[in-house]
C-alpha cells in the first residue's frame, strides 16, 4: 500500500475536512462498506464475508452486492488509482467525498451533479454504469431509513 493512499497529508480533502464521524448513517454505512472491500482485497479474504456482519446489523446485506459492485468499477475503470482510507481513519479522502457527494445528489434527485462528482474517477459509459450502482445502494438504504443528508444546525436565539 502506497503512503499517498494512507496519509492525509497526502490527499487532502476537497471541500475543507469531512470527517466520517459526522456524516449520516446510511453515507457512513457505504464509507464503511468501501473501506471494508479494500481490507478484504488487500487481506485476499471474501467481500461478502468482510461486509455481512456491518450490513446485517442495519438489515441492508443486499447492498453489499453494490458496494461490491462500485468497488470494482472504481478500482479497474478508474482513470487512475482511486484513494480509500483505512478502516480507522476518521478523515475522507478526496475520492470517498466524491462518491459520498454523488451518492447525496443522486439522493437529492441531481443525477447531473452526480455524474459531474464521479467524472474524475470514471468517464464515459463506466461512469453511468457507477450513478445506477448507486442509485441501487441509494434504494436499499432509504427502505431501512438510513439517510445520505447532513442534519442542519440551527442555532436557537432566545428573545
Amino acid at each position: 500500500m502506497s503512503a499517498e493512499t494512507t496519509s492525509p497529508e497526502a490527499n487532502p480533502p476537497v471541500f475543507g475536512v469531512m470527517t466520517a464521524s459526522r456524516l449520516p448513517a446510511g453515507s457512513h454505512l457505504v464509507l464503511h462498506g468501501m473501506r471494508l472491500w479494500k481490507t478484504a482485497l488487500i487481506e485476499k479474504h471474501c467481500v461478502f464475508a468482510k461486509l455481512n456482519a456491518e450490513f446485517s446489523d442495519q438489515d441492508c446485506t443486499g447492498a453489499i452486492r453494490y458496494i461490491d459492485e462500485l468497488m470494482c468499477l472504481m478500482f479497474l475503470a478508474s482513470r487512475r488509482q482511486p484513494s480509500i482510507s483505512s478502516l480507522y481513519q476518521n478523515r475522507l479522502s478526496n475520492d470517498e467525498f466524491r462518491v459520498l457527494n454523488a451518492i447525496r445528489l443522486l439522493a437529492e434527485n441531481k443525477a447531473e451533479g452526480a455524474v459531474h462528482q464521479l467524472g474524475d474517477l470514471v468517464r464515459g459509459p463506466l461512469n453511468f454504469s457507477m450513478i445506477r450502482v448507486c442509485a441501487d445502494i441509494i434504494r436499499i438504504l432509504q427502505s431501512k431509513q438510513l439517510g445520505f443528508q447532513l442534519p442542519v444546525r440551527l442555532t436557537v436565539v432566545g428573545s
